[in-house]
């Protein structure tokens, strides 16, 4: 289990530990997976965390790098248009477009906006267009297998489309004679 939040792999561990399962616990950086030696996991799930990084590239090379052959990636990822509208008024069920894609706390809000994330210890996020999500896994030589559009019942979005996505890729196996 990777992490850069120290409070969310303690909460893994509690859960673990509830549940009779043995996990590791890694505090890291899912664009640099170093710490793992290459070929070592059969899956690499990463569930709808791209939104905290301004770049995917790298995140779809390391898992690339840390998969064995016919490994796969399972990655959740929130709908790019969700950015278009203004987070506080979705938390109130409003939908108000605010926002040109793509989309990052960094340009996009003020510095009054940007303060306050900092004050509350939130992290920054921004939007990746579908054809970054997609395409960066095929460049980094996966081989997309399915996709999946999800709703959430509790985000106003999904009465007019699917706010997640989820896709299975898989690293190719090494060719035999």
């Amino acid at each position: 289990m990777l992490d850069n939040s120290p409070l969310q792999l303690e909460q893994d561990q509690l859960v673990a530990q509830r549940d009779g399962l043995s996990i590791k616990s890694v505090l890291g950086d899912m664009r640099d997976l170093s710490v793992f030696e290459s070929e070592s996991f059969d899956l690499v799930f990463n569930p709808c965390s791209l939104s905290f990084v301004p770049n995917v590239q790298s995140v779809f090379a390391e898992a690339y790098r840390v998969l064995r052959s016919e490994g796969l990636l399972l990655c959740g990822f929130v709908n790019p248009a969700r950015f278009i509208f203004d987070e506080k008024q979705l938390e109130e069920g409003r939908l108000h477009a605010r926002h040109p894609l793509p989309y990052s706390d960094e340009t996009h809000l003020t510095s009054i906006e940007k303060n306050q994330l900092k004050s509350d210890g939130e992290p920054f996020t921004f939007s990746h267009s579908l054809e970054g999500l997609i395409t960066g896994q095929l460049k980094a030589g996966f081989v997309l297998r399915d996709l999946f559009e999800d709703i959430s019942a509790e985000d106003p979005v999904s009465d007019f489309f699917p706010a997640y996505f989820a896709t299975l890729a898989m690293k190719p196996g090494m060719k035999t004679n």
